[in-house]
């Protein structure tokens, strides 16, 4: 039904309004999903593709459902996609590689195992390319 790349069109403060709403926007041939990522918000969410075409059809169908002002999208940009809590930071990637590279190669170097040291890093390098760049600090997931 609906992919990944998902956005709010718009929020209601019941559960019943964004269900009104998501009726609309399925009649028009636009899938909608609704959550409710804490207890004073319903969202309304569709393909990103879909949000003009969608607002355009919610202005027109679903005027006097009382809608929450809440921040555009971009605000919700970096929540996590595991929980949706928005207690996230960024993973520094370069600083990390640097340490374990100044590691990998002293060790090696110290030890007479330069061969061993650049695989090391070799090793490094593609971890850190596989690790997730941002890390929730509620669950512990990481994401790119």
């Amino acid at each position: 039904m609906i992919g990944m790349s998902l956005v709010t069109v718009t929020a209601y403060p019941l559960r019943d309004a964004a269900q009104t709403a998501q009726r609309a926007l399925d009649t028009a041939g636009i899938d909608a999903e609704v959550d409710q990522p804490d207890e004073r918000r319903v969202r309304v969410r569709v393909e990103n593709l879909d949000a003009l075409r969608a607002g355009d059809v919610l202005t027109r169908e679903c005027a006097t459902l009382p809608e929450i002002d809440e921040p555009d999208e971009e605000a919700f940009a970096n929540a996590c996609p595991a929980c949706d809590s928005l207690d996230v930071a960024s993973t520094n990637r370069a600083k990390t590689f640097l340490l374990f590279s100044i590691l990998i190669l002293g060790v090696g170097v110290a030890a007479d195992i330069t061969q061993g040291a650049f695989f090391g890093v070799i090793a490094a390098a593609v971890y850190q390319l596989v690790r997730g760049r941002w890390r929730c600090t509620a669950c512990g997931e990481t994401w790119d």
